[in-house]
């Protein structure tokens, strides 16, 4: 399935009450797929086989550059061990970006689209099942600056979520 027509099927959803549809049900329908849940999609990706669903995988939300239809954002809880699990993180909501919006799920709105914002989201991912539309290797940069701003922006993210998991303590 291309990345259009998996947003176009997850646009079809808007308006749907959470309690019909979750944040991970709008994914399932749109995708097609079954899975688990949020926490079971986030973790795929170090599966092997038919049970890796995530094929790439971003610890950090995409910058507007980066985004594309089809690219999931998932907003992570990095210092939890959830039920079940042996392992921090906790990934416990996902949306789809389509254009510069994010469809969602969310209990209070049901299945809403929004604009995007780096701030509300932790990282992001690519599912196997979606054919990107256009793939750019390179984001557009407009100048050298723009490039290494960017990487310093990388280097600091990472370095405050490593600090982070450092020391804050686990429930």
């Amino acid at each position: 399935m291309t990345a259009n027509e998996f947003c176009r099927r997850a646009e079809e959803l808007i308006g749907r009450p959470y309690s019909e549809i979750d944040c991970i049900g709008v994914v399932r329908i749109a995708a097609n797929i079954r899975c688990q849940g949020t926490n079971w999609l986030w973790r795929s990706y170090e599966n092997s086989g038919k049970y890796r669903y995530l094929i790439e995988r971003m610890e950090r939300p995409p910058l507007k550059r980066e985004t594309r239809n089809g690219l999931l954002v998932f907003r992570v809880n990095w210092n939890f061990i959830p039920s079940g699990y042996n392992d921090k993180p906790n990934c416990y909501h996902v949306g789809i970006i389509s254009g510069e919006n994010v469809i969602q799920s969310q209990e209070k709105q049901g299945v809403n689209i929004k604009p995007y914002n780096y701030e509300e989201w932790d990282a992001c991912g690519w599912l196997k099942q979606i054919t990107p539309d256009t793939v750019t290797d390179e984001p557009n940069y407009d100048t050298e600056t723009d490039m290494q701003l960017e990487e310093k922006i990388d280097r600091i993210y990472m370095m405050v979520k490593e600090l982070y998991n450092r020391y804050t303590p686990v429930d």
